[in-house]
């Protein structure tokens, strides 16, 4: 009769085989991996697989982006890649900021990524860019217009931004265009968590997410931002804080078992409107006109971000109701952005990121409303 543990013997050679074979494709899978991010990933695909380290230390990727010691990140002043060009106070565009001219009217266009010029690679063709262009060739005069916006902000980036650096180059026309980044802010559950400070959606400039032991390897990297069970190395929230535990997301208030419309319910927009009415007040008090633009987004984009909700159908809503009662106390003026701007998925990128004809509708759309109100010089 064989012994048991002769039995047994042809056992454990066939699992150290496996194991063996196991081990060798996922070492020929990791050496895969890293050659296909070394030579062969598309400048897309490096961006969202590629590490930390990759990513800073490959010249394709110059940082376009910096810490600051209040809005967690600003723009990296002189960096230029391509078309898209930032100058040396920090702001998007070419250097045109110095020593204030006799005659010349400053404007400062202030938001998120929907004001930078979202998805545009070149500077010229966001909305504050095409609005000088615009002013220049119906009013003249020295009207100088700047995208002070940054990728992220929220409101709170905003009022900051406004009085921390706007202040200092001497405005005499704000243009506010916050948001959808600040609907984003208000996922927050339970609502406790919700503070003045926006702490539960924008973490510390000094906490950075990390990567997880697992992300060092290249192939479980690329699986698992494929699969969505972590960031890509390169997103904001990874670099320089956001997304608090507090904060959460559609798929993760459905697991908490909390529909989207409690969550805004619990958590209006308070904070949000007095953040534009901060705005109102510290522009009114240093001799500089206001003006809140509503927030448009298009419906034709089912899926994406707020486009195909109640939830954020009624969100937009209520955000551009508090962005008028934030023009009313503070004396700003409101902009009806959103009622003017035509619902046209052609105008877009996405569900709230123009695209560059939908920028120059807005830069004309704006112009008119300076004209007409009297706010801007030869009008």
């Amino acid at each position: 009769m064989q012994a048991p543990e002769n039995r047994r013997a042809p056992l454990r050679t066939k699992l150290l085989i496996a194991a063996a074979a196991l081990l060798g494709l996922a070492l020929a899978g990791e050496l895969a991996a890293r050659a296909y991010l070394a030579n062969w990933a598309s400048e897309s695909a490096f961006r969202r697989f590629a590490s930390i380290d990759q990513l800073q230390r490959d010249e394709r990727f110059p940082s376009a982006i910096q810490r600051h010691s209040y809005m967690s990140y600003m723009l990296t002043p002189g960096f230029k890649k391509g078309p898209n060009e930032v100058d040396s106070h920090g702001f998007r565009g070419a250097e045109v900021l110095g020593k204030k001219r006799e005659g010349e009217f400053r404007i400062f266009c202030m938001g998120g990524s929907t004001t930078y010029g979202g998805g545009i690679p070149d500077w010229r063709l966001a909305y504050p860019a095409q609005l000088e262009v615009e002013l220049e060739k119906r009013v003249g005069g020295d009207i100088v217009v700047i995208n002070a916006a940054a990728p992220g902000y929220t409101s709170w980036e905003s009022v900051t931004n406004f009085a921390f650096r706007v202040l200092e180059y001497e405005p005499d026309l704000v243009l506010v265009y916050d948001g959808v980044n600040d609907i984003l802010a208000r996922f927050v559950w339970p609502p406790e968590g919700y503070r003045s400070d926006n702490s539960a959606f924008r973490k510390p400039s000094s906490v950075v997410y990390w990567p997880k032991f697992y992300e060092q390897s290249a192939l479980a990297r690329i699986v698992a931002i494929q699969l969505g069970w972590t960031m890509s190395h390169s997103r904001l929230e990874r670099l320089f804080g956001g997304g608090g535990e507090d904060n959460v997301d559609a798929a993760a208030a459905a697991k908490l078992g909390v529909p989207l419309e409690r969550i805004l319910a619990a958590n209006p927009p308070k904070y949000f409107e007095r953040n534009l009415e901060n705005v109102g007040v510290l522009a009114r008090h240093h001799g500089c006109r206001a003006v809140f633009l509503t927030f448009a987004h298009c419906t034709g984009f089912p899926g994406q971000l707020g486009s195909d909700t109640l939830a954020f159908e009624a969100a937009y809503r209520e955000m551009n109701e508090a962005a008028r009662r934030a023009a009313e106390r503070s004396g700003a003026a409101v902009f009806e952005f959103a009622a003017v701007l035509p619902d046209d998925r052609a105008l877009f990128l996405d569900a709230v990121h123009l695209s560059p004809r939908g920028c120059e509708l807005q830069a004309r759309l704006i112009a008119d409303f300076l004209i007409a109100n009297r706010l801007v010089p030869g009008s």
